[in-house]
């Protein structure tokens, strides 16, 4: 609803994924899911930035609003295990390793580098998962995951969840544990 009153009604017909320029606002406003809501992102000129700033903090009071940091955009993709490709893709990852098959259209008999990633699905090494943690402790990046003291995967990015009220970590895990209800 916020929405729609600042760029107009057509915005519901952007889809997933999607842009279009909107005249409402001077922008381009891109559809995206990174926290698991229905979200959308404007793209404008430096120039105006401030004011459609101001705009959707005014408009958006009522409804509490305000303005948080990058950090609360990061807690929300990892509580929906939703990749964030500057912290939790490494260079030598695939996407079957990062968890972004969904993305991938298996159902497509020929595709370019369609063998390359059916091999990789057949051969997974590791898989990214969130995992909680219940120890109070900031876990750092490359920390060592461990099931009764062997290591079996590494953290690469963690947060505190303010609404769970504990830390999330993403971390890569040997395939053999990547799997809901192992313990860490």
């Amino acid at each position: 609803p916020l929405t729609i009153e600042i760029a107009g009604d057509d915005i519901i017909a952007i889809p997933y994924m999607g842009f279009d320029e909107n005249p409402e606002t001077r922008s381009k406003i891109f559809r995206v899911g990174g926290t698991g809501e229905i979200e959308y992102r404007f793209l404008v000129d430096k120039s105006q930035v401030d004011a459609l700033g101001s705009e959707i903090l005014e408009k958006g009071a009522p409804l509490g609003i305000s303005l948080c940091s990058n950090q609360i955009l990061d807690s929300l993709m990892v509580e929906m295990k939703s990749v964030n490709q500057l912290k939790d893709i490494e260079r030598d990852t695939n996407a079957v390793q990062a968890g972004l098959v969904w993305m991938i259209d298996f159902g497509k008999s020929s595709f370019i580098g369609r063998d390359a990633v059916v091999e990789q699905k057949e051969n997974l090494d590791k898989r990214l998962l969130v995992l909680a943690c219940e120890q109070g402790d900031k876990v750092p990046d490359n920390a060592r995951v461990s099931i009764q003291d062997s290591p079996v995967g590494y953290v690469v990015n963690q947060c505190f969840s303010k609404r769970l009220n504990q830390d999330l970590l993403m971390a890569y895990v040997d395939e053999t544990f990547g799997w809901v209800g192992v313990e860490f």
